[in-house]
């Protein structure tokens, strides 16, 4: 009996040895229309500062709960088997562009258990636009920094 549990971690360690599972909430993305993530990065950015100009270097933007979290670092971890090898079970580095705002959205994302909202263009790049939830999880811990680089597996945008 207590050879169970061991087999278990173990098969979880060899099949997920490079997620870093610590200070990440799992759950699914909702996310944006192309309108509102552009009205909000250009807000963001210009009005607020509360972005860089270039993104060029994140897989996209993502929207939370905490609105203290704007203009963070974030990675994502896409575990959903319809999203595309180049962009599932790697970390993506994305940015924090927006949050709920209201009491009632969080609400929706909680009970929902979503943890994000991805903007539109890393959307349309996962192809699962409309296709409803997307699972993973995300932290604000770099988990690349944290977890050995052999273990880990990271993808480096141009």
């Amino acid at each position: 009996m207590i050879l169970i549990p061991k087999i278990l971690f173990a098969v979880a360690f060899i099949v997920f040895p490079y997620a870093n599972f610590t200070n990440a909430e799992f759950g699914y993305f909702s996310h944006y229309e192309q309108s509102p993530t552009d009205g909000t990065i250009a807000f963001r950015q210009n009005e607020s500062g509360e972005l860089p100009d270039d993104l060029s270097r994140y897989a996209g933007v993502v929207a939370v709960a905490d609105c203290s979290l704007i203009g963070d670092d974030a990675w994502i971890y896409l575990t959903d088997l319809r999203v595309p090898a180049e962009y599932s079970f790697v970390w993506l580095p994305v940015k924090v562009f927006d949050c709920s705002g209201d009491m009632e959205t969080s609400s929706w994302m909680r009970k929902n258990n979503i943890i994000g909202e991805l903007g539109y263009y890393l959307t349309m790049k996962t192809g699962l636009y409309k296709q409803g939830g997307i699972r993973g999880k995300i932290t604000f811990k770099n988990p690349i920094a944290s977890t050995p680089q052999n273990y880990c597996t990271y993808i480096k945008l141009q």
